[in-house]
Protein backbone atom coordinates (compact mmCIF):
# COMPACT_ATOMS: atom_id res chain seq x y z
CA UNK A 1 0.00 0.00 0.00
CA UNK A 2 1.01 3.67 -0.83
CA UNK A 3 1.78 5.91 2.03
CA UNK A 4 -1.39 7.80 2.97
CA UNK A 5 -1.62 11.56 2.75
CA UNK A 6 -4.15 14.36 3.17
CA UNK A 7 -5.01 14.66 -0.71
CA UNK A 8 -6.35 11.54 -0.45
CA UNK A 9 -10.16 11.03 -0.12
CA UNK A 10 -11.49 9.43 2.43
CA UNK A 11 -12.98 6.55 -0.48
CA UNK A 12 -9.73 6.10 -1.64
CA UNK A 13 -8.64 4.83 1.50
CA UNK A 14 -11.05 2.47 2.13
CA UNK A 15 -10.84 1.29 -1.24
CA UNK A 16 -6.79 0.68 -0.59
CA UNK A 17 -7.36 -0.75 2.31
CA UNK A 18 -11.46 -1.54 3.90
CA UNK A 19 -9.74 -2.72 7.19
CA UNK A 20 -9.30 0.95 7.80
CA UNK A 21 -13.04 1.53 8.40
CA UNK A 22 -12.93 0.90 11.91
CA UNK A 23 -10.25 2.34 12.70
CA UNK A 24 -11.19 5.69 10.95
CA UNK A 25 -14.66 5.38 12.77
CA UNK A 26 -12.31 5.11 16.23
CA UNK A 27 -10.19 7.72 16.09
CA UNK A 28 -13.31 10.18 15.14
CA UNK A 29 -14.55 10.06 11.16
CA UNK A 30 -18.25 8.56 11.06
CA UNK A 31 -18.53 9.36 7.55
CA UNK A 32 -16.63 6.15 6.21
CA UNK A 33 -19.98 5.54 5.03
CA UNK A 34 -21.34 8.57 4.26
CA UNK A 35 -21.74 9.36 0.19
CA UNK A 36 -19.45 13.07 0.70
CA UNK A 37 -16.63 10.41 1.88
CA UNK A 38 -16.27 9.73 -2.25
CA UNK A 39 -15.28 13.14 -2.77
CA UNK A 40 -13.97 14.94 0.87
CA UNK A 41 -10.29 14.25 1.20
CA UNK A 42 -8.66 13.37 4.42
CA UNK A 43 -7.79 16.79 5.34
CA UNK A 44 -11.12 18.27 5.06
CA UNK A 45 -12.24 15.21 6.84
CA UNK A 46 -10.41 16.18 10.01
CA UNK A 47 -11.14 19.73 9.43
CA UNK A 48 -14.66 18.88 9.98
CA UNK A 49 -14.32 16.91 12.62
CA UNK A 50 -11.64 19.57 14.56
CA UNK A 51 -8.64 17.52 14.07
CA UNK A 52 -5.21 18.12 13.33
CA UNK A 53 -4.83 16.54 9.21
CA UNK A 54 -1.30 16.09 9.88
CA UNK A 55 -1.53 14.19 13.16
CA UNK A 56 -4.37 12.00 11.78
CA UNK A 57 -2.58 11.47 8.85
CA UNK A 58 0.31 10.58 10.99
CA UNK A 59 -1.24 8.07 12.66
CA UNK A 60 -3.34 6.47 9.62
CA UNK A 61 0.42 5.89 8.35
CA UNK A 62 1.72 4.47 12.05
CA UNK A 63 -1.01 1.77 12.31
CA UNK A 64 -0.91 0.78 8.78
CA UNK A 65 2.76 0.54 9.43
CA UNK A 66 2.21 -1.47 12.72
CA UNK A 67 -0.63 -3.24 11.19
CA UNK A 68 1.92 -4.54 7.53
CA UNK A 69 5.11 -5.39 10.64
CA UNK A 70 2.56 -7.80 12.37
CA UNK A 71 3.62 -11.39 12.36
CA UNK A 72 6.99 -10.42 10.33
CA UNK A 73 9.25 -10.36 13.98
CA UNK A 74 8.86 -6.61 13.47
CA UNK A 75 10.07 -5.57 16.90
CA UNK A 76 13.38 -8.31 16.32
CA UNK A 77 14.26 -7.01 12.91
CA UNK A 78 13.99 -3.42 14.02
CA UNK A 79 16.24 -3.98 17.23
CA UNK A 80 18.70 -6.16 14.62
CA UNK A 81 18.56 -2.92 11.84
CA UNK A 82 19.04 -0.58 15.01
CA UNK A 83 22.08 -2.33 15.59
CA UNK A 84 23.25 -2.15 12.09
CA UNK A 85 22.44 -6.13 11.25
CA UNK A 86 20.71 -6.51 8.20
CA UNK A 87 18.04 -8.80 7.64
CA UNK A 88 17.12 -10.80 4.57
CA UNK A 89 13.36 -11.22 3.59
CA UNK A 90 12.68 -15.27 3.64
Amino acid sequence: MKEIDKEMTIMELLEEDASLGPMLREMGFGCTGCPMSQLETLEMGALGHGMDPDKVIEEINKRLEEKNSNGKNSSLVKTLSENGLEVEDE
